[in-house]
């Protein structure tokens, strides 16, 4: 982020359609801003979001970071939460500085090393966002994960904990929503054990049904992952039990004994 204290006036006011100095900072209507497409972010908490909110209308301490698309409107890569912060304030405006597009992958992994800096994303944050950009093709691979996250100077991953995160990623969203609300479902750990219901071969809606109801469970008893391990264990190992046939032994006669034949 950019430090710099004040309420925006003197800067300059931003207007598409007319060309933005690259390393300046504007004074841009909340209107004409998107967020990070790629960002590694996909949940902001209330509490952050609220922080924030609370003193921005007396002055920006960060510009946002962004850059000007052909359409002219702006797209941030650093400063979703103050974007967020900014709406939730009732503000008209919020400070960025434009720099230059990066490319996708690269403005991708570029806000997972911010990210990683501020320690502000979760496990969850990087599976979703990892599935998406293997779905989308920002990516085209595992492995190219595990290199560009070294090469960016985020954390770094085995293939083996990129392909955990992918798998988390890709559970259905209602239950990764849910998962969101409570930081004892955010960690990797839970989340790969709850992912294990959807490896379990059941029907799609009858997984969601049960993965919703152990989360639920975790986050109201506060489980610990091997507790959680436990839990998911025990109601697919009910599930299979419950889905084998019923089976009455049928009774046997006693054998007849054949004749004894006298000499």
């Amino acid at each position: 982020p950019t430090p710099m204290v004040g309420r925006g006036e003197d800067y300059p006011v931003y207007e598409p359609g007319v060309e933005a100095v690259i390393g300046q900072i504007y004074r841009v209507r909340l209107g004409l801003i998107d967020p990070n497409e790629v960002g590694v972010r996909q949940w902001y908490t209330v509490e952050a979001i609220d922080m924030i909110a609370r003193t921005l209308p007396q002055g920006q301490e960060d510009a946002g970071h962004g850059f000007v698309k052909p359409s002219g409107r702006i797209e941030l890569t650093d400063g979703g939460t103050r974007l967020r912060s900014a709406k939730a304030s009732g503000l008209e405006w919020l400070l960025v500085k434009i720099e230059a597009p990066l490319e996708r992958k690269a403005q991708f992994f570029r806000s997972i090393s911010l990210n990683d800096q501020r320690t502000a994303h979760t496990a969850l944050d990087l599976a979703v966002s990892f599935a998406k950009r293997l779905d989308d093709g920002t990516v085209a691979s595992q492995s190219e994960i595990v290199s560009a996250l070294v090469e960016s100077n985020s954390k770094p991953m085995s293939l083996q904990e990129v392909g955990m995160h992918v798998r988390v990623g890709r559970m259905p969203a209602r239950v990764l929503d849910k998962m969101s609300k409570h930081e004892c479902t955010m960690g990797i750990g839970i989340a790969y054990a709850i992912s294990d219901i959807f490896a379990a071969k059941l029907p799609e809606d009858e997984a969601e049904q049960i993965a919703l109801a152990v989360v639920e469970q975790i986050q109201i008893q506060g489980l610990s992952v091997s507790k959680s391990k436990e839990l998911i264990r025990t109601k697919l190992e009910g599930k299979r039990r419950r889905a084998q046939p019923e089976t009455t032994p049928v009774p046997v006669p006693p054998q007849a004994h054949a004749p004894v034949r006298r000499q």
